[in-house]
């Protein structure tokens, strides 16, 4: 199965770079989340959806191995999106909610036991606090 990645690597032999450096993302057609590209698939019958959704689809339990490098990768990843929060204009109580997000990301890999359950709480902060509710696509 082809992730979008790879898709648009073949069909334009380069992944678009964002400015501030981001992995790129597109939009699951089947949740609405926006995921970053390399959890969106393109399923059998063409429609491109994240990984999480084609797998419900199925109704086929899959067995993912997930490595803390793979979790560090999204942490960073979480962080880097978040450095914005930090800046000097950004008013304080902004700032010190940040700070907490930030910490629990910093502290991912030492507060959960496998690298499974770090992901889940991954997902749910990427979730809660990177997904923006009620904008118009």
């Amino acid at each position: 199965m082809e992730t979008l990645d790879a898709y648009i690597l073949r069909k334009l032999g380069a992944l678009p770079q964002t400015e501030d450096g981001s992995a790129p993302t597109a939009k699951c057609l089947h949740c609405g989340f926006t995921h970053e590209l390399f959890a969106i698939v393109k399923t059998p019958d063409g429609l491109w959806m994240c990984g999480h959704c084609y797998q419900d689809s199925l109704r086929v339990p899959v067995a993912v191995t997930l490595s803390w490098d793979d979790v560090r990768g999204v942490r960073s990843s979480l962080l880097s999106r978040s450095d914005w929060t930090q800046l000097g204009d950004i008013p304080q109580s902004t700032k010190d909610a940040w700070t907490t997000i930030r910490t629990a990301l910093r502290d991912i890999t030492i507060n959960y036991p496998t690298p499974e359950a770090a992901m889940t709480e991954l997902r749910r902060i990427e979730q809660t606090y990177f997904t923006i509710t009620g904008a118009s696509e």
